[in-house]
């Protein structure tokens, strides 16, 4: 009789191991979103975990009856000695669980349930030669940030042959922090917590990983029910405020001796090309050019990010370093000081008299830094202002590679007219690049160009 009890107590005991699972908090702020409403693409483009190291996060029950294809005469959980008695629990430790071999399927859990609900979601099903497209089209980027997670698991075990199948199932709650990044504007627009709940009742192959991944689904559909999402994606009033969150500047005078030249590029390249600038950090190398002869020269925020100081190497190969004065991340403009007197810079053509179909050249240093001060040539193809961004630029048939940006945009005789920012194609390469107004740039920068007596 005693042994009866005792292995009763034993089986009570491990049927009451299994973690209570969070109910999670559903949102019915924002239904289906019509089709006919205007939406910004979405791209969803990383994921990672944010748990605390030491916090529970997977108890493994010895036996679980919810299995309906499971004969408990022959099979149980978790009764090999990998999950019995002290292993029973799994601690939170970097590393613990890996989302990189599910990516595919990660990224499928999460736009399915939003694209379901009719937001435009830039999908990872594209073959390979279509992410540049995609990656172009692209306006929101969107991340998960898992920061909670409990679990009950079984690993189907084999008590006639005492054998684990490899296959698990079981339950899993997730909380999660989405960011949503806006790709043209440099900003972040939100972010937004949402938790949901996963089920496997017939175990499988990866069923752990299956089991976080069927729950985050879960979350990111809960995620496209929020009003916060909704507004930052769907066209509307709240995200076309371009100006909202205007970052200002004190208005900055810079004495310049340049003097905009009148005879064709070709004439006057040697000057220009020394005042071009190969700009690196710690994330790769963009491009930028001087503007006076003091040292001030401007590149792209992408380009310096938030770095402080930044390295720049001129046409000659010399070396400096460079203080990051001020940004402006909506516009994706930067200046920085570099610390040289009397270097070359090129003159601002200011006067905005550039028309469609004038021939305008690109200055950068392309793909690697072995190829810096490369030039390419095209046409002015357009004058552009989309409403969803509210920013203008300047559309040239000019190819941009990476490394391009925050390279000068001159026109036929070497004079600055914009900024490179971005090249927009397709799986034949670049078909037109855009350009910052070198008007807007020394705008958003409060910076007044001076001429020198």
């Amino acid at each position: 009789m005693k042994h009866f009890i005792f292995l009763l107590c034993c089986l009570l005991t491990a049927c009451q191991m299994a973690l209570d699972l969070p109910e999670p908090t559903l949102h019915d702020e924002v239904g289906t979103v019509s089709r006919f409403t205007e939406k910004r693409p979405v791209q969803f483009q990383h994921a990672d975990f944010d748990i605390p190291s030491g916090e529970l996060y997977a108890v493994y029950p010895y036996w679980r009856f919810s299995f309906p294809n499971v004969n408990i005469g022959l099979w149980s959980c978790n009764y090999n000695k990998k999950y019995r008695y002290n292993r029973s629990q799994a601690f939170w430790k970097s590393g613990a669980l890996s989302l990189y071999r599910y990516g595919r399927e990660f990224a499928l859990a999460v736009e399915e349930p939003l694209s379901d609900q009719g937001y435009d979601i830039v999908s990872s099903k594209q073959s390979v030669f279509d992410e540049r497209e995609a990656y172009t089209r692209t306006e929101i980027g969107l991340s998960a940030t898992i920061t909670d997670l409990k679990m009950n698991v079984c690993h189907l075990y084999n008590g006639f042959y005492k054998t684990s199948l490899g296959l698990a199932g079981g339950s899993a709650y997730v909380k999660v922090k989405w960011e949503l990044f806006d790709t043209l504007r440099r900003k972040k627009l939100a972010v937004i917590e949402t938790d949901g709940v996963g089920q496997i009742d017939d175990p499988v192959e990866s069923g752990v990983q299956m089991l976080v991944i069927e729950a985050v689904k879960n979350a990111a559909a809960d995620l496209g029910r929020t009003q916060a999402f909704y507004d930052a994606t769907v066209l509307g009033k709240g995200n076309l405020d371009y100006d909202a969150n205007e970052q200002h500047f004190a208005k900055l005078d810079i004495e310049t001796r340049a003097k905009l030249y009148k005879k064709p590029l070709k004439e006057n390249f040697n000057m220009i090309r020394r005042a071009a600038l190969m700009i690196r950090t710690n994330g790769g190398h963009g491009s930028g050019f001087y503007i006076n002869d003091e040292g001030y020269a401007l590149t792209n925020y992408h380009v310096v990010g938030e770095a402080k100081n930044v390295a720049v190497t001129d046409f000659s190969g010399t070396s400096h370093m460079a203080e990051v004065v001020r940004v402006h991340k909506g516009r994706d403009v930067a200046l920085i000081k570099v610390d040289v007197f009397d270097n070359p810079a090129m003159a601002l053509n200011t006067s905005d008299k550039v028309q469609m179909m004038d021939q305008v050249y690109a200055i950068g240093t392309p793909i690697n830094e072995g190829q810096k001060v490369t030039v390419t040539e095209g046409i002015v193809s357009n004058f552009r202002k989309p409403k969803k961004t509210g920013m203008s630029y300047i559309q040239a048939s000019v190819p941009l590679a990476a490394g391009n940006s925050g390279g000068p945009l001159l026109d036929e005789f070497g004079n600055v007219i914009g900024i490179a920012f971005a090249g927009v194609g397709d799986k034949t390469g670049t078909v037109y690049s855009r350009f910052i107004p070198i008007t807007d740039a020394l705008k958003k920068l409060n910076i007044n160009m001076v001429k020198a007596h």
